[in-house]
């Protein structure tokens, strides 16, 4: 069985809490992608139906805010 890919990230992030409110921020970097084309992308290599499945984010924001009644 052939794994489709492997994706690293380092996630730094803060919290900051105030009173009954938290915020939270968290920004995923990508460190690293080891990816496998697909059984589809292997068979359509070239031409105009070639696919490409690599579509892995740089980065990525997390942002929550929570109230504690």
């Amino acid at each position: 069985m052939k794994r489709t890919s492997q994706i690293f990230y380092w996630d730094p992030g803060f919290s900051l809490q105030r009173g009954k409110s938290t915020v939270t921020l968290s920004v995923p970097i990508r460190l690293h992608v080891n990816r496998f084309k697909s059984g589809l992308e292997e068979r359509t290599a070239s031409g105009p139906l070639s696919q490409n499945g690599g579509g892995y984010a740089k980065y990525l924001v997390f942002a929550t805010y929570s109230f504690r009644p």
